[in-house]
Parts: structure tokens; sequence; C-alpha cells
């Protein structure tokens, strides 16, 4: 094959390929610079941004130091503002001290002052609810003397009433009870004043019957020994015991009450024991344990010291059964140095405001 024509044949081809080869290398180098021109342009803005922000930084630095010299000034101002405030709120708590210290004494001192008061206001209040009692006591003396002055049956008109004893109210309305109801079988609880009123009636009256309790012993033989009792005046002796009554504890009471004093009826019952001035419940309950079978259709029932608490809820327990029992009946209360309470049946009634 002759080379050299076939060389001749290609070498336009090679030139033209190399021509548009260079062209096309020339291009990319055209590309690249602008490309790298880019990439300067944005190196410099880049470059302009740090600057910028470093100078902002350096701001933000200067303002934040700034920041931290005026904390600082605020600081110690407000520590000299802060113990300026402390050193008032001392003052100010010493002061409060100081007058409340003064207001408690002041208190105090009025507090003393109310007792006293109260305590002068209490004792002037008992004194004269004392010399009250002692007047009315005075007077139901008077009224005694002259209601026995001309009696027949009571033949020794003196007694010694008073303290433990009963007193003159009960003197008087017993002494009417007596005279006026005329009693025919007559209960009696606690031996003492009364039974040397009572025990003379029974003597001048051949029909009536009389029962007396007493826990003393030595109290009876004293008692028999210094004074005249009547054939039909018994005096029965009874051990003092405990009761149970409406869940309450240790009520002082006679033991077998009822033995020697039921079956009976009895139309006047006079209560003055047995001892019940330290009951707070009950007192005196005794004739509540033979009430049903014991009263006849008139009845009288005294009892002496009802203003005391125990002796109170006794009286509210007899009434009450009274009403479960279906009788009809009228109070009274007679007040001199001690309170002396009276339940009659209905037709009775007037007993209860002689």
């Amino acid at each position: 094959m002759d080379l050299k024509k076939i060389y001749r044949r290609l070498l336009p081809v090679s030139k033209e390929a190399f021509h548009n080869d260079t062209e096309k290398r020339n291009k990319d180098l055209q590309d690249l610079k602008k490309q790298l021109e880019e990439l300067k342009q944005q190196q410099k803005e880049e470059i302009k941004q740090v600057h910028i922000s470093q100078q902002q930084c350096q701001e933000l630095l200067e303002k934040y130091q700034q920041a931290l010299e005026e904390i600082r000034l605020l600081t110690a101002e407000g520590g000299k503002k802060l113990e300026q405030m402390q050193s008032a709120q001392i003052q100010n708590t010493e002061t409060i001290r100081v007058q409340y210290e003064k207001m408690l004494s002041a208190e105090t001192q009025g507090q003393e002052l109310i007792k006293k008061n109260t305590e002068l206001i209490q004792r002037v209040g008992k004194e004269n609810h004392d010399a009250s009692r002692f007047a009315k006591e005075a007077v139901w003396a008077d009224v005694y003397h002259d209601t026995v002055a001309a009696s027949e049956w009571l033949k020794e008109k003196t007694f010694s009433p008073g303290r433990w004893a009963i007193g003159y109210p009960v003197l008087y309305t017993l002494y009417r009870v007596l005279d006026e109801f005329k009693p025919k079988n007559i209960l009696e609880l606690g031996l003492g004043q009364s039974t040397k009123l009572i025990s003379q009636y029974v003597a001048s009256h051949e029909d009536v019957m009389h029962k007396v309790v007493e826990h003393d012993e030595s109290w009876i033989e004293f008692f028999k020994n210094g004074n005249t009792i009547s054939e039909r005046t018994q005096i029965i002796h009874k051990q003092l015991d405990e009761m149970t009554l409406n869940d309450k504890e240790h009520i002082r009471c006679y033991k077998n009450f009822a033995e020697g004093i039921m079956p009976g009826k009895y139309d006047l019952i006079f209560i003055d024991a047995p001892i019940g001035w330290d009951m707070k419940d009950y007192s005196r309950v005794d004739v509540l344990t033979i009430l049903e079978e014991c009263l006849p259709t008139s009845f009288v029932i005294m009892m002496d010291d009802s203003q005391r608490s125990g002796e109170k809820q006794t009286i509210t327990l007899l009434e009450k059964r009274l009403q479960e029992m279906g009788i009809e009946y009228e109070t009274g209360v007679y007040n001199g140095e001690k309170q002396t309470f009276m339940l009659t049946s209905k037709k009775d009634g007037f007993l209860c405001s002689m």
C-alpha cells in the first residue's frame, strides 16, 4: 500500500481535529479562568464579611465590657442600698419588737385586770347570791315559826337547821305537808332534823307508819339516845353500795334497798340521803328502783339539795319515769340557803306553791 497516499488522506482530518480540540481546551481554560475570578471575588467577599464580623465582635465585646462595668457599678450601688435597707429593716424590726412587747405587756396587764375584775364580779355575785339565800332563809325561818306557833302535835319546835341538815324552807314545807296532806305511810331517806319533825307527827297520829333508812350506825345510836321516837317509827340500817344507771357507774346507793321497804305504798317520800355532794351524774337514786310499786294515787315526793347537779339529773329521770307510767303530777321548788324540790300527784299540786 502507498503510505504517502494514506497520510495525505488522513492529515487534513487530524488538523481539523486538533484545531477543534485546541478550541475546546481554550474554552475550558477560559471557563476555568472565569471560575477562578469568581472564586477570587467570592473569597474577597468572604474576607470582607470576616472583617465585618470581626468588627462586629469587637463592638459587641466593647459593649459587653461596658455592660459588665455598669453591672459592677450597679452592684456596688445596690450593695450600699441593700445595706441601707437591711439597716432600716433591722431598725424597723427592733421598733416593732419594742412596740409588740409594750402591747404584750399592756395586754397582759389588761388580762390581769380583766381577770381581777372577773374574780371581783364573781365574788361579789357569789356574795350577793349568798346574801340572797341567807335572806330567804331568814324569811323562811320567820314563816316557819309563825306557822308552827299554834301547832297541837308539834310539841318540840326547836330544830338545828342549816349546813348538812335541812333548812327552814324544808321544815316549813314538810310541816305543811304533814299537817294538811296528812300522809299515812312515810318513807324517809336520811336520819336527822326531818326525822325529829316527822316522828312527832307519827307519835300524835296512831294510824301513821314511818320508816327511816340510814347508813351510819353510830349516828343511829346517838340519835336514839337524844330523841324520843314513836314505836311506829322504824329506823332501818343499810350499808352504802354503788350501782350503774344509764351507763353511769359508781353511783352511790343503799345496799339491798328494797329489803324491809317493799312491799309498801308510801304517800310521803322524803329524800335527804345517801350523801350526794360528790355525785355529778346521778345522786339519791334509790327511790327510782321501787317507783312503779311504791306510789299510791295521792303522793308527795320531796328531795333536799335539789340545786346540785346529781340531784337535778335524778329529778329529771324521776319525772321521765312518771310520764312513762302515765302518772300526772305537779312540781315546785322552795329556795332558801339550799333548794328543795317537791313533786306531788296532780290533785295535790297546791302543796307545790305554799
